[in-house]
């Protein structure tokens, strides 16, 4: 495997541990392109950009405090990483309009990034919402 693909793996890793796991914010801004998007979010908007992002995350944190994201399997091919994950946590703030349940959660999720010279361009995800929304009494 190329120098290329485990550099875009260790952003990827990054990504998902620092940012989503821990809620570091501050590195969206070392590894997310001015220009980034991220394609199917929650929000139902077309597209959203890094300030979107960390108001995104910080949503998703107060939501799912102690949320957490293993990956599962990680591969490139070219500027793309897609991963699969295991995404869990507690319902311990409001989610979709759902009232804290206090209920665990655990759930799937995949993902791409498109990353050139270390930075995320463009983000596409998918997660398992009709497990989740179950888990916490929405669905």
């Amino acid at each position: 495997m190329g120098v290329m693909a485990e550099e875009n793996k260790a952003v990827a890793r990054r990504f998902f541990e620092e940012v989503v796991s821990e809620g570091n914010l501050d590195v969206i801004d070392v590894i997310c392109a001015p220009d980034y998007r991220l394609h199917a979010t929650l929000s139902g908007a077309d597209a959203i950009d890094r300030d979107q992002l960390k108001d995104l995350v910080r949503s998703w944190r107060s939501s799912f405090g102690d949320g957490r994201i293993r990956i599962e399997d990680i591969v490139t091919e070219g500027d793309l990483v897609a991963a699969r994950m295991l995404e869990t946590g507690t319902h311990t703030g409001e989610f979709n309009g759902i009232q804290p349940s206090g209920k665990k959660v655990s759930y799937g999720s995949m993902t791409f990034l498109r990353i050139l010279d270390g930075k995320i361009l463009e983000h596409w995800g998918l997660l398992d919402m009709p497990t989740l929304l179950q888990q916490i009494g929405g669905g």
